[in-house]
């Protein structure tokens, strides 16, 4: 008899004894003496049901680990530590992402939901459903957060967070002070005071266009090709609010924080509307206290780093240095000088550039990243459209951490 035949009459025993137990016909609620004799021998037959079951599952387990007996390896192996079970589900993990990848770009990507095969239909419903969008494979999402940290100015140097939620940071607005106490005397009390600033989520995304010619030509590196418009896409979008968002809608950015809970960022004015000098650049580097100076980095625009590149000391060397190895960042006195289109113009009353430790400069960066694929929006000119979009926010959690020149008012 299989297996799963004794189990299937097993069950139905138990389920027998179970309704004995639910209706007893003897006095006071009790099993009468018919039910009892009824009911051990049910107790026995079920008993031995099981250990014909125990038996027989046993001996499969010694047939599959003999299968092999004659050959040099060992007959049996030993049995799977954690580590080993722990490396089995991680193979499960990397194997289900890998055709959840081939299921999206290979599948949904190239061909639309309702033309992938059933086995890539399926396996994207790991994503979101067809209305909003997939969410895309995690090691793309990566691949492209990755790409954003080395080529995106601010995001290069700022503490990057991914989270599931809005979180609360909390400001120090007022540092706990130490002082000299006399023996025996009583400790003062000067506790920091905090505010509380909150890193939300603003989505930000737009459409990538492909003609159908490119998604039929198996050829055509559509990953590659999504990728990189992606990313470039996403560095203009988030380097413009990183530097000058207002909060509305999108993250904070540097040149346009005027205070942190209530802490006004203090700066260096130019004598000049259009121009900068040598002696206001070392006012600003020192208008920012020494702990934050160790980490600091210069961010400006292009004409302003074209001012600058050209700008003397006393002994006639330039302030401005190359970087010495490829990779490494142009130098401002002695610190990181970075140049970005996000700036401001050069303009009265302008902040024209920022110096301070972006490391108090947090991002938050929301799990996931969602692609949805546009079949008739343009199909009109051949072409189908892929709408990506994230959710980011970012802002400064320091005022004393940053300082920046400001151009004069006229």
């Amino acid at each position: 008899m299989k297996i799963n035949d004794l189990k299937q009459q097993r069950a139905s025993l138990v389920k027998e004894m179970r309704n004995i137990l639910d209706n007893p016909r003897g006095e006071h609620g009790a099993m009468s003496a018919d039910q009892e004799t009824s009911y051990e021998n049910m107790q026995a037959e079920a008993d031995a049901l099981g250990k014909q079951v125990d038996r027989l599952q046993n001996i499969a387990e010694l047939e599959r680990a003999t299968a092999g007996a004659g050959r040099d390896e060992p007959i049996a192996g030993h049995p799977q530590s954690p580590e080993d079970k722990i490396l089995d589900e991680d193979k499960v993990k990397a194997k289900k992402k890998e055709f959840y990848s081939k299921a999206f770009f290979d599948g949904y990507c190239r061909n639309g939901y309702n033309r992938s095969r059933t086995e890539f239909r399926n396996a994207l419903e790991a994503g979101e459903d067809t209305e909003g969008g997939y969410l895309v494979p995690e090691e793309w999402s990566n691949m492209i957060i990755k790409a954003l940290a080395e080529i995106n100015v601010i995001r290069r140097y700022a503490d990057v967070v991914t989270t599931t939620v809005s979180r609360n940071y909390p400001a120090e607005t007022t540092r706990g002070t130490f002082g000299w106490i006399d023996e025996e005397a009583s400790y003062g009390e000067s506790d920091p005071v905090f505010g509380t600033i909150q890193i939300g989520a603003h989505k930000g995304g737009g459409i990538i266009k492909v003609s159908e010619e490119l998604l039929q030509d198996n050829a055509f590196n559509l990953v590659g090709y999504l990728q990189n418009r992606a990313v470039e896409n996403f560095d203009l979008l988030e380097e413009a609010a990183f530097c000058s968002g207002d909060g509305s809608g999108k993250p904070t950015g540097i040149f346009a924080t005027t205070a942190v809970a209530g802490v006004n960022l203090t700066g260096t004015t130019a004598a000049s509307t259009s121009t900068v000098t040598a002696d206001e650049l070392i006012d600003t580097y020192h208008g920012l206290a020494r702990r934050y100076r160790t980490n600091a980095t210069w961010v400006t625009g292009d004409p302003i780093a074209k001012i600058i590149r050209k700008l003397k000391d006393s002994d006639n060397q330039y302030l401005w240095q190359p970087g010495l190895v490829a990779g490494e960042p142009d130098r401002l006195l002695g610190r990181p000088f970075e140049v970005t289109d996000s700036a401001p113009a050069i303009a009265a009353s302008a902040k024209t550039i920022m110096f301070g430790d972006l490391g108090y400069y947090h991002i938050g960066d929301r799990l996931g990243m969602t692609a949805q694929r546009l079949d008739e929006l343009y199909a009109a000119s051949g072409q189908v459209g892929f709408r990506f979009h994230k959710r980011t926010d970012a802002k400064l959690m320091l005022a004393g951490a940053m300082t920046y020149l400001v151009q004069a008012a006229s």
